[in-house]
């Protein structure tokens, strides 16, 4: 289901990939809010979902969620400063494009970002998992890439600022037929240019 912005709503609807996606988002935006540097999601991963970092499985956590450092406030650093400690994925659900909510203050940051340094530039890299042709693959990952673009321009990039290209699924983050290793290579990274 998606909100009046065209932004894919909550994390358990028809469609999704499972607790591991889900978990993997909730890792990256954990990094978006400095928090990594050991387990930030407090026995909130799925039941049975291993994080990614830590290696502990999210559910059978029992110690209490650790209160995070506090970061210094966006404006008060330097735009290039507050961009560099963002979040650089988007996670998709199998063969989707749309971006889920989950993503938009991460999203939102970096438009902010852009928007204060117009010199600054941004490739949009959209990947797929291995499924599907190649043709369709590398339609999928622009999809995707172009699903960025648009949210960061809303969030205040120029165009000239973003670099939308799609790689398919010529550049896997993870190897392997398992969903684990697919849900990590459905993605757009940002990449400063």
């Amino acid at each position: 289901m998606r909100d009046a912005s065209g932004f894919a709503r909550g994390a358990g609807g028809a469609g999704r990939a499972g607790a591991g996606d889900a978990h993997l988002r909730h890792h990256d935006l954990g990094h978006a809010r400095g928090r990594c540097g050991g387990c930030h999601c407090g026995g909130r991963a799925a039941a049975g979902a291993q994080h990614h970092a830590c290696g502990t499985a999210g559910a059978s956590q029992a110690t209490p969620p650790t209160a995070a450092p506090a970061a210094a406030p966006a404006a008060a650093l330097p735009a290039a400063a507050a961009e560099s400690q963002l979040a650089r994925r988007v996670y998709f659900d199998f063969d989707r494009y749309a971006i889920d909510e989950d993503y938009v203050p991460m999203l939102l940051a970096h438009g902010r970002a852009l928007a204060d340094e117009p010199g600054r530039t941004l490739v949009v890299e959209g990947h797929a998992d291995q499924r599907g042709g190649a043709e369709y693959n590398l339609a999928l990952g622009q999809k995707r890439a172009l699903a960025v673009v648009k949210a960061l321009r809303q969030f205040g990039a120029a165009e000239s600022q973003l670099e939308p290209v799609s790689f398919g699924d010529k550049r896997p983050l993870a190897l392997g037929d398992t969903e684990e290793a697919w849900a990590r290579n459905r993605r757009v990274e940002l990449k400063p240019r």
